[in-house]
């Protein structure tokens, strides 16, 4: 993580982890593996959730002092709670296509759209 952490930069780094997600949901799914919740899902889980907490934190606050149009407080909320829930959900093989990919649009519309905003009030 770059030393000064801000919304765009946690934006970017959420991308590449929801990638990341994208391609652990195929992987399992084509494998048809079982991972053990303790050793495998919940570590990543956690590192997903403290990256998400710091980005609600810091977005919020490019929010207020910013003020970009159509990015408000309640959408990085449902935003973050996607998030967390994917990062679960990526891990287990009867996961929804359908429910997976589509919070996963959301998302990554959401984190685009900071991004290209982060640029134009910079």
């Amino acid at each position: 993580m770059p030393e000064l952490v801000n919304a765009k930069a946690l934006s970017q780094q959420l991308l590449k982890d929801v990638d990341g997600m994208q391609q652990q949901f195929w992987k399992t799914r084509e494998r048809e593996e079982e991972y053990d919740f303790f050793t495998t899902v919940k570590p990543e889980a956690d590192r997903i959730h403290s990256c998400t907490e710091e980005w609600v934190r810091e977005t919020k606050k490019w929010i207020i002092e910013n003020g970009p149009k159509y990015i408000h407080a309640n959408q990085i909320d449902a935003t973050a709670e996607n998030i967390n829930l994917i990062a679960v959900q990526c891990f287990f093989k009867n996961t929804s296509k359908k429910r997976f990919f589509d919070m996963s649009q959301s998302i990554t519309y959401i984190l685009e759209d900071i991004i290209k905003k982060w640029e134009e009030t910079k």
